[in-house]
């Protein structure tokens, strides 16, 4: 019966290594709930209803009839609550939907010390992409780099920029399925990891298997 312990409780260490989501409404499939519009920039965060990157829902849209000035526009998400020494990980669906060679987009991971998120202590950026390494179309995965929560941090946001340069063009990018959570966390839709035995599993497993072991010498 011990080995029999030993080896179920094993088994049931053989879980998808996926943490939680933190981030509300990270679908969109609230509309752009939650999510903080650009500034100085009105009617540039929208929302599409007919468009995901995995199956039914919607998505948002970061769009500008103009450039910019060689400056940005951003989202960012709504606040959510940390833990300070706990590691994380981070980042979201994308695509171009012009072709705008002098556009540029990325995510980046603020962490702050207050409770409305609006003091930062750290800012991580993911790598940078653009419409020539990116041509419009396909939904993309972007990732930052896991990130451990500093000391004193209370809470984070996710930040979706879009750099764009002053002309008359349509610039449009897309966004969906934007994630943040304990290290292992992925994007609501993403498939989950490989099943594999976390290390206490290994430890049952092998405690139950020199159980056996030996249960099988003494009958002989």
């Amino acid at each position: 019966m011990r080995c029999i312990a030993f080896l179920a409780l094993a088994l049931c260490s053989l879980v998808p290594c996926q943490a939680q989501n933190l981030i509300p409404n990270a679908e969109f499939d609230q509309g752009v709930s939650g999510w903080t519009p650009p500034t100085f920039y009105p009617n540039t965060l929208l929302w599409d209803p007919s468009n995901s990157a995995f199956g039914p829902g919607g998505s948002a849209i970061l769009t500008s009839p103009y450039g910019v000035g060689g400056s940005f526009i951003r989202t960012i998400s709504p606040c959510m609550s940390v833990t300070p020494g706990v590691t994380y990980s981070w980042g979201g669906q994308y695509r171009f939907g012009t072709a705008v060679i002098t556009d540029a987009f990325l995510f980046s991971l603020q962490f702050t010390n207050d409770p409305g998120c609006t003091n930062p202590v750290s800012l991580t950026n993911s790598p940078g992409r653009s419409p020539v390494q990116d041509p419009p179309g396909p939904w993309r995965t972007l990732a930052g780099p896991d990130v451990t929560a500093p000391p004193g941090a209370t809470g984070a946001v996710v930040i979706a920029t879009m750099a764009e340069n002053i002309d008359s063009e349509l610039h449009t990018l897309s966004l969906d399925d934007v994630y943040f959570g304990p290290r292992g966390t992925v994007g609501p839709n993403q498939a989950p990891a490989i099943p594999t035995l976390s290390q206490a599993g290994l430890y049952a497993l092998a405690l139950g298997l020199g159980a056996a072991a030996l249960w099988l010498l003494r009958r002989r």
